[in-house]
């Protein structure tokens, strides 16, 4: 399952204004750009679990939204998933594993970390190359993306 933690417009200004800019730097005229955290949970857990872990352990709630099961890019907009390989270690993951077994008093999950990009802009294999080379490095990362 996957957790995803969106800092709220209020709050997420200069970091949405330093994405747009390293993907305008990038070759990307874009028109808005955002980003969320990303916590891929492998755990046989109840729903009840995944919500209580976003809410209380993953997000700050003054300052974070959060969704179960991932979001999809509103109309118009194209979404980019960056993970770490399975093959490189995870600290934050180890962590957010270690956080959550005792938050909720289970057996520690595995637990992987990664961000979404949302753009509002151009998008094609050109796009989708351009953001790679932006947001990923492909010895560690994996990158995928989700248009609408």
């Amino acid at each position: 399952m996957v957790i995803e933690i969106k800092t709220k417009p209020k709050y997420a200004a200069s970091e949405d204004a330093a994405l747009l800019a390293r993907m305008r730097a990038a070759g990307l005229p874009l028109k808005a750009a955002s980003t969320a955290r990303l916590y891929r949970i492998e755990a046989e857990w109840a729903a009840g679990d995944y919500k209580k872990a976003a809410a209380g352990l993953l997000a700050d709630p003054l300052t974070d939204d959060w969704s179960v099961g991932g979001r999809r890019p509103p109309a118009g907009c194209w979404r980019a998933e960056v993970w770490l390989k399975n093959s490189v270690t995870d600290v934050i993951g180890e962590s957010v594993s270690e956080a959550a077994a005792g938050f909720l008093g289970v057996e520690a999950p595995k637990v992987r970390f990664g961000h979404a990009f949302y753009f509002k802009g151009p998008a094609g294999p050109a796009a989708e190359k351009a953001a790679a080379r932006a947001l990923s490095n492909p010895l560690i990362h994996s990158f995928k993306v989700v248009k609408r």
